[in-house]
């Protein structure tokens, strides 16, 4: 029976970001997320544990041919029905809003004093 070392499937981080095309800086900021790459240290190195760093970044992948759910149309209204006796309200129904009144500028002010 060989004895297999201990750290066989751990890669230091300088070591793992050149594997995954990365700089380490980046490697550090994929660590300090909320949910970040699972790594180790010994002593002042940090060593990323392979089979859980693949599986980490399996999980990250993102499905972008999703399709959209379509929603059903809207049924249009039957012709010669209003809107009020349907209990649908129209843009024409609803209020706007007025602006503000807006003070006069010392310049208006001026212009309409000048004689």
């Amino acid at each position: 029976m060989t004895a297999q070392p201990i750290l066989d499937e751990f890669l230091e981080l300088p070591a793992f970001a050149a594997e995954v095309r990365r700089h380490p800086r980046s490697v550090r900021r994929w660590i300090d997320e909320p949910n970040g790459l699972p790594y180790t240290s010994v002593g002042n190195r940090i060593l990323i544990h392979v089979p859980s760093a693949r599986a980490w970044l399996l999980g990250r992948m993102k499905n972008t041919g999703a399709k959209r759910i379509s929603t059903p149309k809207r049924k249009s209204k039957p012709s010669g029905t209003s809107t009020a006796s349907a209990g649908i309200r129209t843009h024409d129904a609803v209020p706007k809003r007025r602006r503000a009144s807006r003070r006069p500028r010392a310049a208006d002010a001026a212009a309409t004093e000048a004689p």
